[in-house]
C-alpha cells in the first residue's frame, strides 16, 4: 500500500543511495524497474529480508512517498513488516535524482540491495536484491507538476529567466520520460546501465 502523507524524518532511519540502475524483465513486462543500492550498514535487517525472501516469497510492504520542506527532497519511507520486520527513508536528492523517482512510479516498484561507500552498480552487479511493490496513488498525479517546478527552478537558478526556465523544464521532462517509459526486452539479470541525473547540466540541453 502506497501513501502520500507527512513522514518524521528520524535521521536514524534515514539511508542513502550509493548506486542505482535499473532492470527491464518479466516482472513489469519489459518497465525498467530502478535499482538502488542503499547503504546497508544502516539497515542490516534488509540482507535478513533478502535472505528470508527467498523461502517465503509472500511479504508484506509498506511505502508512503512525503517531501522535506525544507530541502525540498522526497522521500520514500519503507515499512517491512514480515517476514523480516524493517523500516527505513529513502531519501531523493531534487532535480539530480528526480529520474529514480519517475522511474518507480512509472514501473510501480523498486529494487533495494544494500552497500556501502564506495560501491557502485557495477560491484554489486551479481547481489541480490529485494524487489519492493510501490503500487499508484495520489502521488503519482502530483510528481509530474512537481518534477518540473524542481526542475523550473533549478534553471532559474543557473540565470534562466521564466519562461526559458519553463521551456528547458519542459524539454528535460519530455526527455527523461522517454528514458522511464522505455520497454526493454525481458531479461533475467540487471542489464541496463544506470539512470542518469537529471540535474542542472542536462537540464540545460
Amino acid at each position: 500500500m502506497t501513501k502520500h502523507k507527512k513522514v518524521k524524518l528520524a535521521a536514524n532511519l534515514v539511508v542513502n543511495i550509493i548506486a542505482n540502475g535499473s532492470l527491464a524483465g518479466p516482472v513489469r513486462e519489459g518497465v525498467n524497474i530502478p535499482i538502488l543500492v542503499v547503504d546497508g550498514t544502516k539497515i542490516p535487517a534488509l540482507a535478513e529480508a533478502i535472505a528470508a525472501a527467498k523461502y517465503e516469497r509472500d511479504g508484506d510492504v509498506q511505502t508512503v512517498w512525503a517531501q522535506d520542506r525544507r530541502t525540498k527532497n522526497f522521500i520514500l519511507h519503507v515499512q517491512l513488516l514480515r517476514p523480516t520486520p524493517a523500516e527505513f527513508l529513502i531519501v531523493f536528492a531534487m532535480p539530480k535524482q528526480a529520474i529514480l523517482i519517475d522511474g518507480i512510479l512509472e514501473s510501480g516498484a523498486v529494487y533495494l540491495k544494500p552497500g556501502k561507500d564506495g560501491d557502485t552498480f557495477r560491484s554489486t552487479f551479481s547481489d541480490e536484491s529485494l524487489l519492493v511493490d510501490v503500487p499508484t496513488s495520489e502521488f503519482n498525479s502530483r510528481w509530474p507538476a512537481r518534477y518540473r517546478g524542481a526542475l523550473m527552478e533549478s534553471l532559474r537558478r543557473k540565470g534562466l529567466n521564466a519562461k526559458e526556465a519553463r521551456v528547458g523544464a519542459e524539454e528535460t521532462y519530455a526527455k527523461l520520460r522517454l528514458i522511464t517509459t522505455l520497454r526493454m526486452p525481458a531479461t533475467s539479470s540487471p542489464s541496463t546501465p544506470a539512470f542518469p541525473d537529471s540535474g542542472d547540466e542536462q537540464s540545460q540541453s
